[in-house]
């Protein structure tokens, strides 16, 4: 039986596997990139701006009306009264000016 690579979405810390059942699904507010060429790279957080499910090789940026923090897995919905009009936000733009409504669709 010959070495495999981990799947992607997944990781281990050996290089070199035999099966696939030698690697962990990435964790949720992580993702796992594939064929990382360090072992520090194999899991990392999810960057500010974007959210990582568990099991992804790569982060998806954060949709406008949410924000993404660093570590998100899910993104969160802008507050009423907040404003988060484009898509990349690790935090809501700001709060609602004078003379306009901001709450959630």
């Amino acid at each position: 039986m010959g070495k495999t690579s981990c799947p992607s979405g997944t990781y281990n810390y050996f290089d070199g596997s035999y099966e696939s059942t030698d690697c962990w699904s990435c964790p949720p507010g992580y993702f796992c990139p594939t064929n990382a060429a360090t072992a520090d790279l194999k899991i990392q957080v999810c960057p500010a701006g974007s959210y990582c499910l568990a099991g992804v090789s790569a982060p998806t940026t954060c949709i406008a009306g949410f924000y993404c923090p660093e570590g998100t897995n899910v993104p969160i919905p802008c507050s009423n009264g907040m404003y988060c009009e484009t898509s990349g936000l690790s935090a809501p733009t700001g709060t609602c000016t004078g003379g306009y409504i901001c709450q959630i669709v």
